[in-house]
Formats: structure tokens, sequence, C-alpha cells
């Protein structure tokens, strides 16, 4: 109850609880998210890529053609290797823009308390959508 208390806290006081920010975006000093120079720009052009009618496959071309890295790989390049990068084999899918592009912290909106635990010690997680 302390730990989940102390992270409400946290949530309210606007700070990031993730190990792993979103693409295109970092951590700062105070504990929240502020956009990542390298890759804000990647991600604003995914989103006007698609304001302008192109599809996750188009995009994924020009991903390729521009020789940008994916999520995983641009992570493990700066030694945040918190998970296998290999399952993607260094290949943009178009899971991985479609759920940029519907994600709505990317407009903005600062989403806490998706899951919670259905009972103290229980790994069951209800979800709140």
């Amino acid at each position: 109850m302390k730990i989940k208390s102390a992270k409400y806290a946290k949530m309210r006081r606007g700070e990031y609880q993730s190990v792993v920010c979103l693409y295109g975006y970092q951590k700062s000093e105070d504990g929240r998210i502020e956009p990542d120079t390298e890759t804000a720009g990647n991600v604003r052009q995914i989103f006007q890529w698609a304001a302008e009618g192109n599809t996750a496959a188009e995009i994924i071309r020009k991903l390729y053609a521009l020789q940008i890295p994916t999520p995983g790989e641009y992570r493990k390049s700066k030694g945040k290797d918190y998970y296998n990068v290999s399952r993607a084999h260094a290949v943009w899918s178009s899971s991985t823009v479609l759920r940029m592009l519907e994600d709505q912290r990317y407009i903005g909106t600062y989403v806490i308390g998706r899951q919670a635990v259905e009972e103290i010690g229980s790994w069951e997680r209800r979800h709140e959508f």
C-alpha cells in the first residue's frame, strides 16, 4: 500500500513512472518526460506522413529509405537494452507505426493508471482503458 501511494503521489506531480520512455522522448532531471532531440523529428515526420494520407506500409518504406533506426535499435545504441531487440531483427513493422499513431501520449495526453493489481501480492491485472 505504501509503494502504491508513493507511485500515485509521483503521478500527481507529473513524474513519469516507466523505465522505458516513448520513442521520441526522454526522461528529464525532474522525472518528467521531454522530447528527445535526436528522435523527436522522426516522430514528427511519421505523424506528418500519416496526416498526408500515407499508409503504415508507405511510412515504413520511407523510414527505410532515410535509414532511420527502429526504436529498439536506437535504445540499444544508447546502451538502454531493456528488452530483447533481436525479436524485431531491426525491422520497422506496421504495428509499431500504428501503435505510435494511436498512442494518446504523443498528442500530449498524460495517461496514468491504465492497469491495476486485482489484489496485493497478485499478478492478476485489471485493465482500465
